[in-house]
């Protein structure tokens, strides 16, 4: 049976998030010697992971886990568009490699000017703008995002309804192309600090640079 061969991509990891944790949802924008291109998310081929990354094939050959800002090389068996995440690609189990860090200040040529954030419209109970349909998510032709927020601020919030039990959940509220949003942060760095945070207090952290992602339907 012919299979497709393997093939490496080099991306600038954007986003390390929280899915199923441990599991993770990693996504970059490729970079080649001509230029920043398409994004890329490596996506898990283990059945019951829906796509997520275990830790440990995450791991760079410097023996550290992927990291925003870091220049890495991946091996893919294949593309696997699954609706509007037309970005994701099979990882084939090989070693990612580092090829360096960038910094804060190496960031604005990855920075999208997107017209909007796929106009989602649509509202959960605790968000603002942050919910799409299962027809929107097989439209769309993309899922991720990376936009410049001057106004972005976070909070935590005690969420959770009927038999529910109420539990934090970490939220950030900003404004895109004069629309407000309040989405779920899934940012581990984050989320590392939530039990410290006062409950309902707003912390500021303007010009903040977000990485915006659809998540999926399985």
């Amino acid at each position: 049976q012919e299979t497709e061969m393997s093939y490496t991509k080099t991306i600038l990891c954007l986003a390390n998030s929280i899915k199923h944790n441990p599991l993770r949802c990693i996504a970059g924008r490729e970079v080649t010697p001509n230029g920043i291109y398409d994004w890329i998310r490596p996506v898990s081929p283990n059945i019951g992971q829906e796509g997520a990354i275990h830790p440990q094939s995450s791991l760079m050959t410097n023996g550290h886990q992927i990291a925003p800002l870091d220049l890495v090389t991946i091996s893919f068996s294949g593309h696997q568009p699954h609706g509007c995440q037309t970005e994701n690609h099979l990882i084939d189990g090989k070693p990612w490699v580092k090829v360096k860090a960038l910094t804060r200040a190496n960031i604005t040529p990855y920075i999208q000017d997107a017209p909007d954030l796929w106009n989602l419209g649509n509202s959960t109970y605790n968000g603002v703008n942050d919910k799409v349909s299962p027809q929107d998510f097989a439209v769309f032709r993309d899922s991720l995002r990376l936009i410049f927020a001057a106004d972005f601020n976070y909070a935590v919030n005690m969420e959770g309804y009927q038999a529910n039990p109420q539990k934090r959940a970490l939220r950030g509220t900003f404004t895109y192309k004069g629309q407000r949003y309040t989405l779920k942060i899934t940012d581990p760095v984050l989320g590392e600090n939530i039990r410290a945070m006062e409950i309902g207090k707003i912390y500021a952290q303007p010009n903040a640079v977000l990485c915006v992602s659809i998540t999926d339907f399985y």
